[in-house]
């Protein structure tokens, strides 16, 4: 695995196939030796991309460690893990919640609560509860994990502030923009200490937040992000070709003269000039477009009538009850 870990993945699963061919010969197919190998390499293609390799190595291994050692064994469930993983990331968002189920409840029993292993499946089983809608149950799972790994690592630990991130992301969806806001704000702050406020990953969770505050149409603030961050809202636009008879002075000064065609055809402006072509958006410009057409939505959907739809039954929480969700970030850390 240190290969795999140095980012050297091709060789590493160069490695593991050769070992795993060794021990097929040696040891037989369903050996766990064999088989733990096997999971090794399938975790090596998901890191290369190789999706549907990994799925098929991850599938054999998982089932056949089951049958070797038993479903809450420390391998059985890293294959567990690592097969919902590559299902995740094929979109197969049903199959992977139901491994990441087994894999979460597997290392709770053997782990504990507060285990590191633990709190990753748990983080990425609520995820997989977000992304299939069941928006709520994965609110309490990621509240879950943000307290124990803040209980383990402390606030500005990666595995902290990364499920802080996917908690802010289920709030967002829940339409609970302030919740999220306050989370996407601590965690962009944290990212900024640490990496600098010029990091990918620190623009990629500012970018959040910027859209956060554009839905709750807080216009101050989103310049604010956009500047302080370098974020290029522009680029975020759709890009429209300006029609033929554009003419760049009647759309500053609204005359609606006709545009000016020398011999050549070109078109000019009417003092005979090179020719002009709209100007890029400042980032206010943008900034209140976006916050326009979020206002503009909210209002015609509050003013749609209400369907009249039959209540749903109470969906039962794989959690359990817990508190409802902290208003704030350091309110969750208590």
């Amino acid at each position: 695995m240190v290969l795999a870990e140095q980012g050297k993945r091709a060789l590493a699963a160069s490695v593991f196939k050769r070992a795993l061919e060794g021990y097929q010969k040696a040891y037989g197919a369903r050996h766990p030796e064999t088989l733990g190998t096997m999971s090794n390499l399938a975790n090596a293609l998901r890191l290369q991309g190789k999706l549907e390799p990994a799925a098929l190595y991850y599938a054999q291994a998982s089932r056949g460690l089951m049958l070797a050692l038993g479903e809450t064994d420390r391998e059985t469930l890293r294959a567990l893990h690592g097969f919902a993983q590559v299902l995740a990331l094929q979109k197969k968002h049903d199959e992977a919640a139901e491994y990441f189920r087994k894999a979460y409840e597997g290392r709770q029993a053997l782990l504990g609560d507060e285990h590191v292993s633990t709190l990753r499946t748990l983080g990425e089983y609520a995820q997989s509860l977000v992304v299939l809608g069941r928006v709520a149950e994965g609110i309490e799972g990621l509240q879950r994990c943000l307290h124990g790994a803040e209980r383990v690592h402390g606030p500005q630990h990666e595995d902290t502030l990364n499920a802080m991130e996917r908690l802010a992301g289920a709030h967002d969806k829940a339409k609970e923009y302030v919740s999220a806001e306050g989370y996407y704000r601590h965690v962009t702050e944290a990212l900024a200490r640490t990496l600098g406020v010029r990091h990918e990953r620190t623009r990629h969770v500012a970018a959040k937040l910027l859209d956060n505050l554009v839905q709750q149409v807080k216009l101050v603030e989103a310049q604010d992000v956009a500047k302080h961050y370098k974020l290029d809202l522009a680029l975020k636009q759709p890009k429209r070709t300006p029609p033929a008879s554009y003419s760049a002075l009647s759309a500053q000064d609204g005359a609606g003269a006709a545009p000016v065609r020398p011999a050549n055809g070109a078109v000019v402006n009417g003092m005979g000039g090179p020719p002009l072509v709209p100007r890029k958006p400042t980032v206010e410009a943008v900034v209140t477009q976006r916050a326009m057409a979020a206002a503009s939505a909210a209002s015609a959907a509050s003013a749609e009538p209400a369907a009249s739809l039959p209540a749903p039954a109470p969906a039962l929480s794989p959690w359990g009850t817990t508190d409802a969700p902290p208003s704030s970030p350091n309110a969750a850390g208590r």
